[in-house]
């Protein structure tokens, strides 16, 4: 795999992996939040966001394992 896409990747999933854990923290503290000054985000947006994000972190480990194996059968050969 190149460098610079298995840097891109890990940091895609850094950040993903952030929000998970941020989203996971407004539920447990009950944090709420408020978008201008009558819009009030409910707490399960939070919980859909948290599966979302860890999703999409499996994924990201996973395209990279695939494709180190793909390097590895090409240097291989």
């Amino acid at each position: 795999m190149m460098r610079h896409k298995k840097i891109f990747l890990i940091i895609i999933a850094a950040y993903f992996l952030f929000s998970a854990i941020f989203h996971f923290m407004r539920l447990a503290f009950d944090w709420g939040i408020v978008v201008g000054e009558e819009i009030i985000v409910p707490t399960w947006v939070s919980a859909l966001c948290i599966l979302f994000s860890i999703f999409i972190v499996y994924w990201i480990i996973k395209i990279r394992d695939e494709e180190e194996k793909i390097d590895v059968e090409v240097v291989e050969e």
